[in-house]
């Protein structure tokens, strides 16, 4: 079978080639643009048939290997080797193959790259041993062509991550991801640097010449960074900043339908949020919980929206599996009202509260599974049809999930990840290219709580980030 790029997808490639930098740019495309395609194409675009003598590494999150092993055999015809942690003959023999400097295509997750190029050094601010990156990662192996899938990864400057990856050596450098800037307009600085690293001078000058500065009182620096100056300004000046919008790209989508269900919370919940919110101190099960730090007052309160918490054996706060929620009573209320075999996923920012979830589910009849940072749940038993529903906490499932929407289109939220680039990555789990029906998109907030504070944030960040591009 032949792929051929669509038309979009064809201008991007155009771009990417005939740019200042030939084949190196940023993607920036949304949700189920296929912008792994975009990747390969452009990559056979830059070797030809030459690709069998070159190096190229992909960098990405573990649950997009099995996506990239395809697209490289399907498009370019090539196996996809793959930087693992195992010790087995054939996980060890990839290594050597790499290090020798053999040609190929090697993928590693973000994590792997990480931990395999970091070190202990001595900081002189700090005045203590971190980690940071080794001098040469991978030994110092020069790469032909590096793609970092899902950019916002690194898109902290201070973060291991942007060490490590800016210390790669290549030919030619691939960012992908629908949020390059990551939470914060001011840190498409990263991407930029990595790109063309003798064009972009300094993070601090960057974003004092681009962006208007907040006095931050919890900022280690006392200010931050917000909007750009003059919106735009910074994506027209990238050499090669390639856009490509989910509108653009399926424009045969359904959309999304979404509805906002308000519960109040209970009383006890209701008494607890009260004592917490105005004296910072609550008491579960008769136990004190004093807090001091505004950051763990909001995660608290947080959780008290959800549902009701309790200290567990190990004298920690925890839910009991079937703990008193305003929200797990709207939430099997609205399930009762879908047809009876309907799949749904339900996402909820707090690991602790899903076993909550699952009881309260499953008490109601319907076959669930947890898919966590803790769980080894498998999304596909939704698709297999093993299991009606998913309950999943943002980050173990905002990024390389597909398929999902080919027999699901509803979805509840129970809370948000403070991350918009998570919240932005989990909404297009259902809503992307392969959905035949209308995203039914459930909002379960708890009214005159810290729940519309959060919304508002994050709606605020959204913002910001459209009005430069960057989203």
């Amino acid at each position: 079978m032949t792929f051929e790029p669509r038309n979009y997808q064809a201008r991007v490639l155009k771009g990417l080639a005939f740019s200042k930098t030939p084949y190196t740019g940023l993607v920036a495309a949304g949700l189920g643009t296929g912008k792994t395609a975009m990747a390969v194409w452009n990559t056979l675009a830059a070797f030809s048939d030459l690709l069998k003598d070159k190096r190229v590494l992909v960098v990405g999150p573990v649950r997009t290997e099995h996506g990239w092993r395809d697209h490289w055999k399907d498009l370019a015809g090539v196996g996809m080797r793959m930087l693992s942690s195992g010790s087995s003959k054939a996980a060890k023999a990839v290594w050597e193959s790499l290090y020798a400097g053999e040609p190929g295509v090697y993928f590693i997750t973000w994590e792997l790259m990480r931990s395999r190029n970091k070190e202990k050094r001595f900081d002189g601010t700090k005045k203590r041993e971190v980690y940071k990156a080794v001098r040469k990662p991978f030994g110092g192996v020069v790469f032909d062509m590096v793609i970092a899938d899902e950019w916002h990864r690194a898109s902290n400057n201070s973060s291991l991550n942007f060490q490590v990856v800016s210390r790669i050596k290549s030919k030619h450098r691939v960012a992908l991801s629908a949020t390059p800037a990551g939470n914060k307009p001011c840190n498409i600085w990263a991407a930029l640097k990595w790109l063309w690293p003798a064009m972009y001078g300094g993070f601090w000058d960057f974003a004092q010449r681009y962006f208007t500065a907040e006095f931050n009182p919890y900022s280690a620096f006392g200010k931050d960074f917000t909007g750009e100056r003059h919106p735009g300004t910074v994506r027209r000046g990238a050499p090669s900043f390639q856009e490509v919008s989910q509108q653009e790209a399926n424009p045969e989508l359904p959309g999304v339908v979404v509805h906002r269900i308000g519960v109040g919370l209970n009383l006890e919940q209701r008494m607890l949020y009260r004592d917490l919110e105005k004296d910072a101190l609550a008491y579960l099960d008769g136990n004190p919980l004093a807090l001091s730090i505004p950051m763990e007052i909001d995660l608290r309160l947080r959780q008290i929206t959800l549902g009701v918490p309790s200290f567990n054996d190990r004298g920690t706060v925890d839910f009991a599996e079937d703990c008193k929620s305003s929200k797990l009573d709207a939430l099997v209320d609205a399930v009762q009202d879908l047809p009876d075999d309907e799949p749904f996923v339900v996402w909820v920012h707090s690991q602790k509260f899903i076993k909550a979830v699952l009881h309260r589910l499953r008490k109601a009849g319907v076959p669930c599974i947890e898919v966590s940072g803790r769980s080894r749940g498998d999304f596909r038993d939704l698709i297999d049809g093993s299991v009606r529903a998913i309950v999943a906490q943002h980050e173990a499932m905002s990024e390389g999930v597909d398929g999902l929407q080919r027999v699901c289109a509803t979805e509840f939220w129970l809370s948000q990840s403070n991350s918009l680039v998570i919240n932005e990555q989990a909404t297009g789990r259902l809503n992307r290219q392969g959905q035949e029906r209308v995203v039914n998109r459930f909002l379960i907030q708890a009214e005159n709580t810290i729940d519309d504070k959060v919304l508002g944030r994050l709606e605020e960040r959204y913002s910001r980030l459209k009005e430069s591009g960057l989203i």
